[in-house]
């Protein structure tokens, strides 16, 4: 199985060009992509609280609250720190869904380069993005191979995805 998975970095609307949707067996959104570049299949969360209410599809977060579909672990044992668990981001709790519920053999990254540029809806820097790089790195070995990116730092750690050959006979989902 392969999944999409659509964050809402600056630069999603031109990796999202790049692609053919329906190259895909999943989409998957994350938080506010769900909403903005829909329709998704499934819809990740961990803003349950923010999201759950106005879900874009089947929903998914670490807790069950109204709203939510289903509840899927975000930790990573390799990602445990001294102060408590890093989730390395809603983005990488995507990821995380998909490798181990949907047993995806390929994870597609758009809107998710982690870097500190501002979000598609926003226009200051996303601080927290360094800290969540640090937890991409320490998960890396299991990312490896099987995830891909369109942009920014996940690029450059995991490698950029190369389109099926025959993408003018597709149309978009």
């Amino acid at each position: 199985m392969k999944a999409l998975v659509i964050g809402c970095g600056k630069y999603v609307r031109a990796e999202l060009d790049q692609i053919e949707r329906s190259d895909f067996d999943k989409v998957i959104g994350v938080n506010r992509a769900a909403e903005l570049f829909g329709p998704v299949d499934i819809h990740v969360s961990l803003h349950p609280a923010i999201y759950a209410k106005k879900k874009q599809a089947y929903f998914v977060s670490f807790v069950q609250i109204p709203g939510v579909d289903e509840v899927f672990d975000y930790v990573w044992p390799e990602a445990k720190s001294d102060d408590g668990h890093r989730s390395g981001s809603s983005g990488l709790y995507a990821v995380k869904y998909a490798l181990e519920r949907l047993d995806c053999q390929q994870v597609v990254l758009a809107g998710v380069g982690m870097d500190s540029a501002p979000h598609v809806y926003n226009n200051y820097a996303w601080k927290q993005a360094e800290g969540f790089r640090h937890t991409w790195g320490k998960v890396y070995p299991r990312l490896a191979g099987k995830v891909v990116s369109l942009g920014g730092f996940t690029r450059e750690l995991l490698g950029t995805y190369n389109p099926p050959r025959n993408v003018a006979t597709h149309t978009k989902r």
